[in-house]
């Protein structure tokens, strides 16, 4: 077995230097087929750079081949499970479901490599002997079955081919061909009568008298053998076997008596034409010389030996059958068939399991739905279930069968929604991968995030599964390892979004901050952005339930991209906003930078209605007010009256509040994000920070002074 891993563990035709190397390799394998390996070495001082790393790799991957089955049989097994939820399933629906499965094997064996061909053939060889068993047409099943055993050993096997009969008719003498009588012989106990006839009538120009009147007789018989498929009442059908029966006979014992007359010319051909009639007759040891195996034998019984063969007669055949021709034990496909046809389904199911995991489980589903399949109640697990997990758990070895996937755990009971569950939050999320969006955010140049946006069409369709499933915990873990992942790739909006999803306040505040962060390092622009990238429907309930003044600037590209998509989700986002600790942290973010945007709008009223709103109701985190406080001074110092009297003393109070704190030395509490905003060279310091505080106490001095007088 080779596994190709990136990048390389060891370079092709660079084993035997690998093993002179004192380095080896070690690994551990899971249920569905993944492996942790590593690369280790005997010395520690000589491991190269790429011995520390861990691969991830699948030993068993799903061929092309395989992957275009299993999408196409995906459909008709979940129709399956569906019809069975409804009630309104039957014999006859289950036979119609059968043949489905059946048509897409048959069309799945157009696409097989030659490798594999084979297999696949007796894959569908398998079901459709199931099929012609245990689901019948009908829905009943009471019918004679010679005819579709015929059909079926006639598909799977075909023989004679057309080929040795041309080779045969077109010789200068046909009779004397060296396969004329096997041929003759095979196209007897195969049903093709009227195939046969051909090369019989070279003897109709034999010299001898007594052979070209007995090979007539024999066309004859072969052009009038009774078929049950062309009599409407079963009862009609074997009469006319029984009057044709008697013909033959009779026909076998006039050959007798001629026969004892041929001389050694002529008496070999008695004999072949004698084992022809034997076999029209069904004598059984006849059918026993003449057939390959037991599945040629069987139909040959239904045609000769029983007409009136039903399905529940083919147990007891089969018995007769393996007395004289026994099981090649060697051929897992025939010891399958077999166990079917011996009704032994509990043996069939287990020889399935070595043979094919695709067939055990779809068939023990099928089985089992019609009763088929024995239950042992101290097991946990049904046949059904545990075969079904099996299979299910080699699909999630493929990370692109995901859904799939899911679909069968999801008809295995407890256990199968233990796996849904465990699957689910493991399915990569590819927010990387190409989108059919073409949406670009539109930022700062500074701060680099004009690349596409993330593609978040997997994480839409998990949510989905998860709502689904009624999976809650599952999309909540979703939502955090999404909002995860957005954050590394510096989506701050999208992934407060997900936040709220997952009612993940802690990780909510850690978005919140470094938004803020980006403020201090960026500037007011690019935190802008990042705000506005926020869906604005969480930014709508946390500045409502804040109260104050309506957003007037301008809304981000994204605002409404996750959360608004779904209603669940917004209910779910809404509640969690409206939680004090989160909406004050969301609150904050839109008004600072409603705030700023007022500002370069010169709507300095508004602006300093917010900057009293975000200090007086403590809605900004302790360690900006340093910075709000900095951010008044242009407003303190303009020539009109932009705050009261009384908000400037709540102004004065939070700046107290703040030199309270630095005496009690949380400097870098209440400090560092103005001490890095005013750093000339890179290095906050808080001393310059502590001036610029001392600049505003002068100023708010002053204002407080000319309110003082304006109202004198």
């Amino acid at each position: 077995m080779e596994i190709k891993l990136k990048p390389f563990g060891i370079k092709s035709g660079e084993i035997d230097k690998f093993k002179l190397s004192n380095r080896f390799i070690s690994n551990n394998q899971s249920t569905n087929n993944e492996i942790i390996l590593n690369i280790n070495s005997f010395e520690r001082l000589n491991q190269l750079e790429h011995d520390r790393l861990i691969y991830f790799a699948c030993h068993d991957p799903l061929d092309q081949q395989n992957r275009s089955l299993i999408h196409a049989v995906y459909p008709i097994f979940t129709s399956l499970q569906r019809i069975q939820d409804l009630n309104q399933s039957n014999l006859s629906t289950y036979s119609r479901f059968s043949s489905l499965f059946k048509s897409t094997l048959n069309q799945h064996l157009d696409h097989c490599s030659p490798t594999n061909l084979l297999h696949s053939a007796n894959v569908y060889a398998i079901w459709s002997f199931s099929h012609l068993l245990y689901f019948p047409i009908d829905g009943r099943g009471e019918g004679i079955v010679a005819e579709e055993i015929l059909d079926w050993i006639n598909t799977i096997d075909i023989a004679p081919t057309t080929e040795e009969g041309l080779e045969i008719t077109s010789s200068n003498t046909p009779h004397l061909h060296h396969n004329f009588w096997p041929y003759i012989y095979k196209s007897i106990i195969r049903g093709f009568h009227k195939t046969a006839t051909q090369p019989l009538h070279s003897l109709l120009s034999h010299p001898t008298k007594s052979i070209s009147s007995t090979a007539e007789r024999l066309i004859s018989l072969l052009y009038t053998f009774p078929r049950s498929t062309t009599y409407q009442f079963e009862l009609d059908y074997l009469a006319a076997h029984r009057s044709w029966r008697d013909e033959a006979k009779r026909s076998l014992s006039s050959i007798a008596d001629l026969s004892q007359y041929a001389d050694e010319f002529t008496k070999y051909v008695f004999d072949d034409i004698t084992l022809a009639l034997q076999l029209l007759c069904g004598k059984k040891d006849k059918i026993f010389q003449v057939a390959d195996d037991w599945r040629e034998c069987l139909a040959a019984f239904g045609l000769f030996v029983v007409p009136s063969l039903r399905r529940d007669d083919i147990p007891s055949v089969i018995d007769e059958i393996f007395n004289q021709l026994p099981l090649d034990t060697t051929l897992p496909d025939q010891c399958i068939e077999a166990a079917l046809a011996t009704a032994d389904t509990t043996k069939a199911i287990t020889l399935s399991n070595e043979f094919d995991p695709w067939l055990v489980a779809h068939l023990t589903d099928l089985l089992d739905k019609i009763g088929a399949v024995d239950h042992d109640p101290q097991f946990p697990l049904s046949l059904r279930q545990h075969f079904l997990l099996q299979y299910a758990d080699k699909l999630a070895s493929d990370p692109g069968l995901w859904t799939i996937t899911l679909d069968y755990y999801a008809q295995c009971g407890v256990e199968g929604a233990s796996r849904v569950r465990a699957l689910i939050v493991r399915v990569p999320l590819q927010l990387d991968a190409r989108s059919d969006r073409d949406n670009k955010m539109d930022a700062d140049n500074v701060f680099d995030i004009s690349t596409d946006l993330p593609n978040l069409t997997r994480v839409e369709e998990i949510l989905s599964i998860c709502q689904e499933y009624a999976l809650e915990e599952e999309a909540s873990e979703v939502c955090r390892n999404t909002a995860e992942q957005l954050l590394d790739r510096g989506f701050y909006g999208l992934a407060v979004a997900f936040c709220i999803r997952a009612k993940e306040a802690r990780k909510l505040g850690r978005i919140t901050d470094l938004i803020l962060e980006e403020y201090i390092t960026h500037g007011q622009t690019v935190f802008s952005n990042l705000v506005n990238t926020i869906p604005t429907s969480l930014l709508n309930v946390t500045t409502s339930s804040a109260g104050g003044i309506a957003d007037g600037g301008d809304s981000g590209d994204m605002g409404s991209l996750e959360i608004e998509n779904d209603g669940t989700q917004d209910a779910s986002a809404r509640a969690l906003a409206r939680d004090p600790a989160v909406s004050s942290r969301l609150a904050f973010l839109a008004r600072y930078k409603e705030f700023h945007s007022h500002l370069k709008t010169n709507n300095r009223e508004n602006a300093a209605v917010l900057l009293v709103e975000m200090l007086s109701t403590e809605m900004a985190p302790r360690r900006f007010w340093s910075v709000l406080l900095a951010d008044a001074l242009p407003l303190l110092e303009y020539s009109e009256i932009l705050f009261t009297t009384e908000e400037a003393y709540e102004l004065l109070r939070i700046l107290e509040d703040v030199h309270t704190g630095v005496r009690a030395n949380s400097e870098r509490e209440y400090l560092d994000p103005l001490a890095r905003l005013l750093a000339k060279d890179g290095t906050p310091s808080y001393h310059r920070a502590l001036s610029e505080l001392e600049v505003v106490r002068l100023a708010l001095a002053r204002y407080i002074a000319k309110c003082c007088v304006l109202v004198e």
